[in-house]
């Protein structure tokens, strides 16, 4: 998987995106009018109407966006939750964008949202299990409309719960899921597994999510020297949840969530066979919703591919390689280069391109000047 830092700004959709703190909309109540000091009987004040009911829109969504400039975009997927006539959604801008997960919140009206923040101003019909939306920008001046369907998992009691906190209810366990596409990704209650951390596991239809790991754990082929082989892995939101020596290594970033994974040294031989140590994307100790990944080492499954063969994965490289791809010619596509970092520095005639991202130890590949 490649790791290429967007350079885009992805706007964010208000419920699509705008539901960022954007002000309340709906009507106060009008005051009492005073009694009219010329009548001997004052009519009795004007009851308020009743608010208008809201619909239920909890749930997970897929987005299909379109907007009037190429710089625009939308939220490609959303997890709502609702209390009472107020909506919370944890939006995701793209995959590790650069405005990140952000959570945000507005009212609903009926089964309409209405909510503008930073110049974006949008509205949002939920219909059942589908809704529409349109949104419009003052600056820079776009117009987007979307539309978007509710995600189905088997046997999900609720969606968008926190893969540590353990709020599902009994006999559940809050799992990462997946849609009918595997890159939109999601949290739901689903029921637990029996199956410990580290026994081999297998995925009911190939399905993230569908799996009879215990609470805590989710089914994964990351860190397998045989990637047709799964085990249940330890869930995590940041590295602390993890065993000293561990990191959390991405396994998505909306929701916010990883596994827990042994670090090691680039360059070094603290990898078992087959392995070679790769700059790899975690979430930091204290890691928030809305930040990046931090470029953390990891074993990754060795590959075969040569020095400045083409490459598309990380896999594709072998020891002491990875694929990377010359920024300044990205149309070049990718190679297998080899590591460098601060402590590790590239012959002459080539420069060290670290990857993007939170990257302290300026951990990446050497590329030729």
């Amino acid at each position: 998987m490649r790791y290429a830092r967007s350079t885009t700004r992805l706007l964010p959709l208000s419920l699509v995106g705008c539901l960022l703190g954007c002000p309340d909309t709906t009507p106060a109540l009008d005051a009492a009018l005073a009694p009219d000091a010329s009548v001997t009987t004052p009519d009795a004040p004007t009851a308020p109407d009743a608010a208008p009911a809201c619909v239920d829109i909890s749930g997970a969504y897929v987005w299909t966006s379109s907007c009037s400039i190429p710089e625009a975009t939308l939220s490609a997927h959303s997890c709502i939750t609702q209390t009472g006539c107020t909506a919370t959604m944890l939006d995701s801008q793209g995959v590790f964008s650069q405005t990140g997960t952000v959570m945000s919140s507005a009212t609903v009206v009926g089964n309409v949202v209405t909510s503008s923040s930073d110049g974006l101003t949008c509205t949002a019909i939920f219909d059942g299990d589908s809704a529409t939306a349109h949104c419009e920008s003052t600056s820079p001046a776009y117009t987007c409309d979307a539309t978007a369907a509710r995600v189905s998992f088997p046997d999900a009691a609720q969606y968008c719960c926190d893969v540590v906190a353990g709020e599902c209810g009994a006999d559940q366990r809050c799992q990462v899921v997946a849609g009918a596409d595997p890159v939109d990704r999601f949290t739901a209650c689903v029921p637990a597994g029996t199956l410990a951390e580290g026994e081999p596991c297998m995925r009911a239809g190939g399905r993230i999510g569908a799996d009879e790991c215990g609470p805590g754990l989710t089914c994964t082929n990351l860190g397998q020297l045989d990637l047709t082989v799964r085990t249940c892995t330890r869930l995590c939101e940041t590295s602390s949840d993890c065993e000293a020596g561990e990191s959390c290594w991405v396994f998505t970033a909306a929701p916010h969530a990883g596994v827990c994974r042994a670090t090691c040294t680039v360059l070094g031989d603290d990898c078992p066979a087959g392995f070679t140590c790769q700059p790899e994307l975690a979430w930091a100790a204290m890691s928030t919703l809305s930040d990046v990944p931090v470029v953390t080492p990891a074993c990754v499954k060795t590959g075969t591919g040569a020095l400045g063969v083409t490459c598309t994965d990380q896999l594709d490289c072998g020891p002491d390689m990875a694929c990377f791809f010359d920024l300044a010619h990205p149309e070049t596509g990718g190679t297998c280069r080899p590591l460098c970092d601060v402590d590790h520095a590239c012959p002459a005639g080539e420069h060290c391109q670290a990857r993007g991202y939170t990257n302290p130890h300026g951990y990446g590949g050497c590329i030729p000047d």
